[in-house]
């Protein structure tokens, strides 16, 4: 028998095997059940937002009739008064926000869920450290407060100017 180097002359060597032999299967075990989790999860989020948008679209156009069986009985005056360009520019626009809130609606539990169970994983391989980068999102948060309030300012104004240029 030759001498690989991996026997030192006792029967070390097939415990070395074995215990390579069980590393090996231990990390195809583990590359496996990465692999299943990630399609698990891209089949179920597809799923998710299959099933949301069409709950979504439903709403949207359950919406639009109701708000346009409204306008319908609307006085001609008070047609007149809104003008029927701002009508339907706040028929689309407002059933748009709704559907789009029934879509992003579990996050509101599924962010903060996750958020949690990341920082107590990073927090028992990281310790104290894993906490930087929520002390980071902390300090950023009043920029992006800053930012959003001018999107939605800008977006007023948008409206208004589409609300004149429609009537």
């Amino acid at each position: 028998k030759a001498n690989d180097g991996d026997d030192d002359g006792g029967g070390d060597s097939n415990e070395r095997r074995r215990f390579r032999s069980l590393k090996l299967r231990l990390m195809l075990g583990y590359s496996l059940g990465l692999f299943l989790c990630n399609l698990a999860s891209s089949v179920l989020d597809s799923q998710y937002w299959y099933w949301m948008n069409r709950l979504s679209t439903r709403a949207r156009l359950g919406l639009m009739r109701a708000l346009f069986a409204k306008v319908l009985v609307l006085s001609t005056a008070a047609r007149g008064e809104l003008g029927s360009g701002a009508i339907v520019s706040h028929l689309q626009t407002d059933c748009m926000l709704v559907s789009q809130g029934l879509v992003y609606v579990n996050q509101l539990w599924g962010l903060p869920l996750q958020i949690l169970v990341c920082l107590a994983l990073l927090y028992q391989q990281l310790g104290v450290a894993a906490f930087t980068g929520l002390a980071i999102t902390a300090v950023l948060a009043p920029a992006i407060f800053v930012v959003t309030r001018a999107q939605r300012a800008a977006r007023r104004r948008v409206m208004k100017c589409r609300d004149r240029r429609v009537k």
